[in-house]
């Protein structure tokens, strides 16, 4: 039953359809009657002049699946989309692993790019040497010792596209942690050294 109850607002549905309602053209048809409707808001004024109209989320590209289960919208990409994994800053002057990133589900692996963060006290002269994977101890899944040498200036990255190749496309396991591992340093006069790792790819 419509009415107020301790300063609540209470009732069956709602009209906004017109400035000056209720009225005798007041209609539960204006209100929220079919699966997934919102109620939005609009700057320009409806033919009844309120701001506030009748809608639904919707895809123009149908690159997603707009859909309902009670009592919420749901929301599916119909493609699977490139992405590129921000990974975490790894040290090039020091032996060791650093975690990268733990993939909540499968993930393709097409692509690896080093992006400097910091160089300074010299310029690096020789390639640091990496790997990267997820099964200790060694982490040889992704990249085994692959060399890299950036400039001096922190203006770089470098990186590799894997193959087009069925033995080169790595799929890292859901729930598995991501890690690079520095196989051997840079020995040039640099005091300071690092670049964060970018994984690119896509979930399945």
């Amino acid at each position: 039953m419509a009415g107020t109850k301790n300063d609540t607002l209470i009732g069956k549905n709602a009209d906004f359809s017109q400035a000056g309602g209720p009225n005798a053209t007041s209609s539960d048809a204006n209100g929220l009657n079919t699966n997934g409707q919102l109620w939005i808001g609009s700057t320009a004024l409806n033919a009844g002049s309120t701001h506030i109209n009748v809608g639904n989320i919707t895809s123009p590209d149908s690159s997603i699946t707009v859909g309902y289960s009670s009592p919420n919208i749901t929301l599916q990409t119909t493609q699977t989309p490139q992405v590129v994994i921000r990974g975490q800053v790894v040290n090039l002057l020091a032996i060791g692993n650093t975690n990268i990133y733990t993939f909540p589900a499968k993930f393709v692996v097409t692509g690896l790019v080093f992006i400097a963060i910091q160089v300074s006290g010299g310029v690096p002269n020789t390639d640091y040497i990496y790997n990267l994977g997820w099964t200790a101890p060694n982490y040889l899944d992704i990249a085994q010792n692959i060399s890299q040498l950036g400039p001096s200036e922190t203006d770089w990255e470098s990186g590799i596209f894997l193959p087009a190749s069925i033995n080169n496309f790595h799929v890292v396991p859901a729930g598995q942690t991501v890690v690079a591992r520095i196989v051997s340093i840079d020995t040039g006069a640099a005091t300071t050294y690092t670049a964060r790792v970018d994984i690119m790819g896509y979930y399945y």
